[in-house]
């Protein structure tokens, strides 16, 4: 979801209906008392700087690698 920033679109990139994909997400924010991600009108946004650098780090090893 880092990458994608919508549930619909990620969960059709691992198979998974948009349903399921949120209700995934929701059961890893219990999982790890954490909200992950925090949504807006534009999709998701990152909510710490941690979330931020992880995004960078995908792109950079989506780009270069």
């Amino acid at each position: 979801m880092l990458q994608e920033r919508n549930v619909t679109n990620a969960g059709e990139k691992i198979g998974l209906s948009q349903s399921a994909t949120s209700h995934a997400l929701s059961r890893s924010r219990q999982v790890f008392n954490d909200p992950l991600l925090v949504w807006s009108k534009k999709g998701s946004c990152d909510h710490d700087p941690l979330h931020i650098w992880l995004r960078e780090l995908i792109a950079f090893q989506t780009q270069h690698l």
